[in-house]
């Protein structure tokens, strides 16, 4: 629901920025009206994007600017385990998972270290 952190591609900077800090996960996914999956968008992912275009007018950065697109991803039925897995053995390793549904759409997200408080694996 309204918890998923997720942006359209249009959306601003702040957008995503205000989506990525208030959903407190890190990142933000990247849909369309139709909840979607078109990308991710990590924290890291902005940070990297303003070390290499130093010299861009923030009004004019868009979520498509900086997402990652073809995120890993999982699905409803894929045990947590099985999903860290997915995490560890991904390069560069991921912290989060978008999990979607057969069309796609995003329907909650996964975060490592919600798995690890869970006790379900050890990382």
């Amino acid at each position: 629901g309204n918890n998923i952190p997720s942006v359209n591609e249009e959306d601003t900077l702040a957008d995503v920025l205000h989506d990525i800090s208030s959903k407190r996960l890190g990142m933000t996914c990247v849909v369309t009206k139709t909840n979607v999956i078109r990308g991710v968008i990590t924290d890291g992912d902005v940070r990297r994007y303003f070390e290499e275009k130093r010299e861009v007018h923030l009004d004019h950065v868009k979520a498509k600017d900086l997402m990652s697109i073809s995120p890993k991803t999982t699905t409803a039925d894929v045990l947590a385990a099985d999903a860290v897995h997915v995490m560890q053995d991904t390069l560069p390793k991921v912290m989060h998972l978008p999990v979607i549904d057969a069309e796609r759409r995003v329907v909650g997200v996964i975060h490592l270290h919600e798995i690890v408080k869970a006790g379900i694996a050890n990382v």
